[in-house]
C-alpha cells in the first residue's frame, strides 16, 4: 500500500451508497488518506473518453443543471464521509459520465487504492444479483474494489474473513487486510474451501501449489492447511489474531454461507486464482461472493 491511501467513492444518494459510506468506518482504513466522492450526472455517451462540457453554453440550461445537481449531491456526501473519515482529505466531484465509467476514470486519474461502490441490491434479488455499476466496476476496473453493504446495527470489533487459496491476488489480499489499521479486538478467519477441483489441482500441483506439497501427505487437504496456516501467520505479523480454517465444499458457498452465519463484517478475496485454474478457485469465486455475500466484500488485485 502507499503512503498515503487513494479511494474513489461512488454516490447516488440511493440507501445503498449511504450504507457504503457508513461501512468505510469499519474498513480498517488508515488515519490520513485521500478521498475522491463522484457522483454521475450519466448525461454524456459512456463510450467517450473525455469529459462532457460543463458550461452552460455548451451543454444547455438542462444538461447543466443536471451536473450542478450531481456537484451538489457530492457536497452532500462529503460531509458524511468527513463523519467517518474526519482526518482524510476528501474532494466532491460531478461528472457528465455514466456512474461506471466515471468511477473507473477518475480512480485512473488518481491512483487510486481502492474503488467503492454500493452493491444497488433494490428488490428481492438483490442477494443473487448486484446492480450493474457496481458488475462494471467489478469487471472492468484494473483495480481493487469494495462492493460496500453496511451491516444493520453494527456494534463491536469488526469481524473479517480472508480467502486463501496461495495465488498471487489471494497473497495481496492478505497484505491488504493486514496492511490496514483495525481496532483492538478484530476477529479475523482466514479460510479456504477444497471442492473435487481442488483435490485434482493438489495432486498435480502447479508452482504456487507445489512448493506446500509433501510427498508424504496422506490426503488433498494437507497441502492447503499449510498455505492457510501460512496465510494465518501473515495476518498474526500483522498484529491480528486470525483463525485458519479448511472446510469442505464449493468456495463460494462456504465463504457466503460462514459470511452470513457469523455476521461478518468484510470478506476479502484476491480478485484471480491459480492460473488457469481461477474458475475453480478465487477467479470467478470473487465475482460470485461479491455478488451473493450478505456483507461487504473487497476484491484485492496484486
Amino acid at each position: 500500500m502507499k503512503e498515503l491511501m487513494k479511494i474513489v467513492v461512488g454516490y447516488d444518494g440511493s440507501d445503498c451508497s449511504e450504507a457504503a459510506l457508513i461501512d468505510l468506518g469499519r474498513a480498517g482504513l488508515p488515519e490520513t488518506g485521500e478521498a475522491v466522492i463522484v457522483n454521475a450526472a450519466d448525461i454524456w455517451p459512456s463510450y467517450y473518453d473525455e469529459e462532457p462540457p460543463t458550461d452552460k453554453i455548451r451543454i444547455g440550461d438542462e444538461a447543466f443543471a443536471f451536473v450542478e445537481e450531481a456537484v451538489d449531491l457530492a457536497e452532500t456526501a462529503k460531509t458524511k464521509l468527513q463523519a467517518v473519515l474526519p482526518h482524510w482529505k476528501i474532494t466532491p466531484i460531478g461528472s457528465g459520465k455514466g456512474p461506471g465509467p466515471a468511477l473507473i476514470d477518475r480512480a485512473d486519474k488518481v491512483d487510486a487504492d481502492l474503488i467503492v461502490v454500493g452493491s444497488h441490491g433494490k428488490s428481492a434479488l438483490s442477494t443473487l444479483f448486484m446492480g450493474s455499476v457496481s458488475q462494471m466496476v467489478l469487471h472492468e476496473s484494473g483495480r481493487s474494489v469494495r462492493i460496500a453493504r453496511g451491516l444493520k446495527d453494527a456494534y463491536g470489533p469488526p469481524k473479517l474473513i480472508v480467502g486463501v487459496d496461495g495465488s498471487k491476488d489471494s497473497d495481496a489480499a492478505l497484505e491488504a487486510l493486514s496492511a490496514r489499521r483495525w481496532p483492538e479486538g478484530t476477529l479475523v478467519k482466514a479460510m479456504c474451501a477444497i471442492d473435487i477441483k481442488m483435490s485434482l489441482i493438489v495432486s498435480s500441483p502447479l508452482p504456487q501449489v507445489a512448493v506446500w506439497t509433501d510427498p508424504y501427505d496422506k490426503d488433498h487437504h494437507a497441502a492447503m492447511r499449510r498455505i492457510v496456516e501460512a496465510g494465518a501467520e501473515r495476518l498474526r505479523a500483522g498484529g491480528l489474531t486470525p483463525k485458519a480454517m479448511v472446510i469442505d465444499g464449493s468456495p463460494t458457498a462456504v465463504l457466503v454461507e460462514e459470511a452470513r452465519n457469523w455476521g461478518a463484517d468484510c470478506i476479502f478475496l484476491g480478485a484471480k486464482g491459480l492460473g488457469a485454474f481461477d474458475r475453480f478457485l478465487m477467479g470467478s469465486v470473487s465475482s460470485a461472493v461479491a455478488a451473493r455475500a450478505p456483507c461487504s466484500v473487497e476484491v484485492i488485485r496484486s
